[in-house]
């Protein structure tokens, strides 16, 4: 099997599992709680994401896995919220690697769109990609039932579809 085969296998693996009701729900509460609960992130701007990241086959990107998915499709909008002085701030997600002597380390960062200056809300920022933060950020998701879960889902039947491999 080719690389590129088995790369197309694993992303459709990973967009599976991604597809499931409780992976579902948990990347779109991880969205949520970095995206801070005061912002304007939506379910129609989740959708736009996911369609986004499938348009980029991000899951078949070497070394993409269930949990760092969500890392790589934040950065793909622009969001807003409102600061701890009640102003309206736009902010995107960036991965910036960063060394140290025994390993390499990426983390989030926050900016703002004006002037590329982290933004400081929610607390965590940077945010490291690693499993732990996908787990804490997304792990109180229950508070989204069945009827949720169908809405976040609506319009993502071709993203999350079984593609037939390309032979």
């Amino acid at each position: 099997m080719t690389l590129a085969i088995e790369r197309r296998e694993r992303g459709r693996e990973i967009r599976a599992a991604l597809s499931k009701e409780d992976n579902l729900k948990r990347l779109y509460t991880f969205f949520l709680n970095l995206c801070g609960r005061s912002s304007c992130f939506d379910v129609d701007q989740f959708r736009r994401i996911i369609k986004e990241g499938d348009r980029r086959k991000i899951w078949s990107l070497s070394g993409v896995t269930v949990w760092s998915a969500p890392f790589i499709l934040l950065q793909l909008s622009y969001f807003k919220a409102v600061n701890e002085k009640g102003e309206a701030v736009c902010f995107h997600f960036h991965l910036k690697e960063k060394k140290n002597r025994s390993e390499k380390r990426y983390h989030f960062l926050y900016r703002y769109l004006s002037g590329g200056i982290p933004l400081n809300y929610p607390k965590g920022n940077p945010y490291p990609m690693t499993e732990e933060v996908w787990n804490q950020y997304s792990k109180d998701y229950h508070w989204l039932g069945e009827e949720k879960y169908r809405n976040l889902l609506k319009g993502l039947e071709h993203a999350f579809a079984k593609k037939r491999a390309k032979r």
